[in-house]
């Protein structure tokens, strides 16, 4: 029985896929251009003959209509050009990438393992399987409640892994250390409140899936401005940095780094389509910075890459430089520790 939470997936699929077709031109693959052209990006019928597939079923795809294999959504990859991350996400929205925590021996992680499930899937052998959309529906056995292979993606999660069982855990959390309550129930664990503690001089946060800030150490509060003062409900990072000011004075470079949160917040949120605390987001910014909705309208994903910004003291002394790197914690799922180290570079990337 096909589920709410399946059929947005297949929605978000069919959405993601087409961003990417609308933003390649002709040239990028090799097609030549034409002046009668009305459409932006590839047309379908472009996409689906690099695929191998038929027209019907690229568009029954791309409307979130079908299924699909492995094999196909692969070739569709390759005619989008899509690169590791973007293809990573695009399996993982159509069920093939594992879980958290499950065996990394599905065909998700090997991509040069034989594929056996176009043997099931006849619409990557030729049109005549768009004259049958009403076959058997598998895609609940594929689409877990949350399909999430991100740590996987993360090598430095490891560390963070190790970070999280000290040899004596400190069970009392520090005063300067707070639960934000936020609605999916994340609550920061003894352990990792007592790694951010750990750190004296380099601010840190514990951000949810939908980047709220859940815990803080003392040293991003010197820093930033303390979140312990704001109601909870606008301690979110990506809130903050688009649409505070005081923010935005303390991180003049701040566009960079809020766009690839953004793009690390979209690819878990388009994993849970049906989760209020991403949707609820995804409406405050489009509020909060209506003159970003083409930031908020891109279906780019991607990991947060590590920098190093130029940070502006309150205190009027002058910028330092700090490597701002992402950790993916593996326990509570999906959150992850942003920590800033002081650095002598002299010249910010971001």
């Amino acid at each position: 029985m096909e589920t709410t939470a399946t059929t947005a997936l297949r929605r978000g699929l069919g959405g993601f896929l087409r961003a990417h077709r609308e933003r390649l031109a002709p040239a990028d693959v090799g097609l030549p251009s034409t002046s009668r052209r009305r459409t932006s990006g590839l047309r379908r019928e472009e996409v689906a003959a690099l695929s191998g597939v038929s027209v019907a079923w690229y568009t029954w795809l791309e409307q979130g209509r079908v299924d699909t294999s492995r094999q196909v959504l692969d070739a569709v990859a390759r005619a989008l050009r899509l690169d590791d991350t973007a293809h990573h996400h695009a399996l993982t929205l159509a069920g093939f990438a594992p879980r958290p925590g499950s065996p990394a021996t599905s065909a998700a992680t090997h991509p040069g393992s034989p594929d056996t499930s176009a043997a099931t899937h006849p619409e990557a052998s030729n049109a005549s399987a768009a004259r049958h959309p009403g076959g058997p529906d598998t895609s609940a056995a594929r689409h877990p409640g949350s399909p999430n292979a991100s740590a996987a993606t993360h090598p430095e999660a490891s560390n963070a892994s190790a970070a999280t069982h000290p040899e004596n855990p400190d069970t009392s959390a520090p005063a300067h250390l707070h639960d934000a309550g936020t609605a999916i129930g994340t609550t920061p664990s003894p352990t990792l409140r007592t790694l951010l503690d750990s750190w004296p001089d380099s601010p840190a946060l514990l951000l949810g899936p939908a980047l709220d800030i859940l815990a803080w150490n003392r040293a991003y509060a010197d820093l930033w401005p303390d979140p312990a003062g704001l109601p909870e409900e606008r301690r979110n990072l990506l809130l903050l940095l688009v649409g505070d000011e005081p923010y935005q004075r303390l991180l003049p470079g701040w566009e960079p780094v809020a766009m690839d949160l953004y793009r690390h917040f979209r690819t878990r949120a388009d994993r849970l389509p049906t989760d209020v605390t991403f949707q609820r987001l995804t409406g405050r910014l489009a509020s909060a910075r209506p003159d970003l909705a083409h930031w908020w309208a891109c279906r780019s994903v991607g990991d947060f890459a590590p920098r190093t910004v130029g940070i502006t003291p309150r205190d009027g002394t002058p910028p330092r430089a700090y490597d701002m790197t992402l950790l993916l914690t593996p326990h509570p799922p999906d959150t992850a520790i942003l920590v800033q180290t002081p650095t002598k570079q002299q010249t910010p990337t971001a």
